[in-house]
């Protein structure tokens, strides 16, 4: 059986899917946590480093630990492949380390354009580089005229049957983050749903707004399943300050637990992957928002169909098996 290893932070909420899907492909999966240590575990102490130049050599050395940790268990076990989910405090050494090892290395990266000096940077050292966003992809093609980098979106792992004895204890939900500055629409376009059912997870944040009465606290872990299978129907607003097409893994999860996703097309990917109208809905304004969530709330037949053509899409393409199918292949092809 050959084996693959899966660096990542060990709270990443794509480790344990990516895991899962590689063991059930036949492979043995090794799971190397690339944060370990005090100061990865302490906002207090990561905070300080950052305040105070003088204690970024406490950064360098959880960093190098965590490096060497990787590099020891790939030179133990050799495997096959070493797929990295953002990873961000890789080396290029190590990198170059691993894969004189003979080991195929691969970063997967969950984030955007934000993130562009960093992927610009480490996108060439990997044998494989997989992004969310084509906007990413064209430009690595486009200025650093690589072909390593290959468009890989976020995935879910759908609920195995999420409309039998359904609850639909919530009408409209959202889990997510209160930060006006990269969300300047939400609280405002979330307001005109406080009739119709709103409840709210996410960012302390939300208990300082004039949605407090309608925020439920935290979603902890795998909480945000539960909560979406419970859901008629969930609600989206993207940041949208700068260019990106990728999704996040919302939709997918939503889909996933078959609840009806109505979002805004700021993304384009909403409408590269799923049929809008009769896979996911998507609005144009916060008057288009609330016309529809009302619309749908009052027709159940209606959404109900869209919710489950949703989630039949979500299971036929957008698991973690066919993602972990289209590494493979990919790298199969290339090799």
């Amino acid at each position: 059986m050959q084996n693959v290893v899966i660096a990542g932070r060990e709270d990443s909420f794509f480790i344990g899917p990516y895991a899962r899907a590689f063991e059930a492909a036949g492979f043995s999966c090794t799971l190397v946590n690339t944060h370990t240590g005090f100061f990865y575990h302490s906002p207090f102490l990561r905070r300080m480093v950052r305040l105070l130049p003088l204690l970024r050599f406490i950064k360098t050395r959880a960093a190098r630990s965590s490096n060497a940790r990787l590099l020891e268990r790939v030179t133990t076990l050799r495997p096959r492949l070493v797929l990295c989910i953002k990873a961000e405090n890789i080396s290029p050494e190590t990198i170059a380390a691993m894969k004189r090892t003979g080991t195929i290395t691969a970063l997967v990266f969950v984030d955007l354009m934000d993130h562009w000096e960093f992927i610009k940077t480490m996108a060439p050292l990997y044998d494989y580089f997989f992004t969310i966003d084509m906007l990413i992809l064209k430009r690595l093609r486009d200025e650093l005229e690589l072909n390593n980098a290959f468009y890989l979106p976020l995935a879910t792992e759908p609920m195995p049957d999420p409309f039998a004895d359904r609850t639909d204890r919530y009408p409209v939900s959202f889990i997510g983050t209160h930060n006006p500055a990269l969300y300047p629409h939400r609280e405002d376009y979330f307001s005109e749903l406080k009739d119709l059912g709103l409840h709210i997870w996410g960012s302390e944040g939300w208990a300082r707004s004039s949605l407090k009465k309608y925020f439920q606290g935290r979603s902890v872990g795998d909480q945000r399943f539960a909560i979406y299978a419970q859901s008629k129907i969930v609600v989206d607003s993207n940041w949208e300050e700068m260019p990106a097409e990728g999704l996040s893994d919302r939709p997918f999860e939503v889909m996933g637990c078959g609840a009806l996703f109505v979002t805004d097309g700021i993304r384009a990917d909403i409408r590269r992957l799923y049929d809008e109208g009769t896979e996911v809905i998507v609005y144009k304004d916060k008057d288009d928002l609330k016309k529809k969530v009302a619309y749908y709330l009052a027709h159940e037949g209606e959404r109900e169909k869209i919710a489950m053509a949703g989630y039949q899409k979500t299971l036929s393409q957008h698991t973690f098996t066919a993602r972990t199918t289209q590494i493979l292949n990919i790298i199969n092809e290339k090799s």
